[in-house]
């Protein structure tokens, strides 16, 4: 059976931190300010069939969430990501409905 990933891990980021809450604050924030442009790159570059762009834009989503402990988004973009090198646009545009 097959675990389910929690989606935000808060422990995980504070360690990641330090424990400091203010500066995880400050990369949370800038997630949240940075992530509508993301998601719209991405689903511009699946829209266009331009899997290099998917593929990088996957890989960038994929660092971030890992860096604030988004673990489904982390899950999620890997896959993109790997669909986009793959050249599987189909793949995404089916997983692209969700976005």
């Amino acid at each position: 059976m097959e675990q389910e990933l929690v989606c935000w891990d808060q422990n995980s980021a504070l360690k990641r931190v330090v424990n400091q809450e203010s500066l995880l604050v400050n990369v949370l924030t800038l997630f949240i300010e940075e992530f509508p442009e993301h998601l719209h790159v991405l689903k511009q570059s699946i829209s266009t069939n331009d899997c290099q762009q998917a593929a990088r834009i996957s890989h960038a989503i994929k660092g971030v969430a890992s860096t604030v402990s988004g673990l489904q988004l982390e899950q999620i973009a890997a896959e993109f990501e790997l669909s986009a090198k793959q050249q599987k646009m189909d793949v995404l545009i089916n997983k692209g409905i969700y976005l």
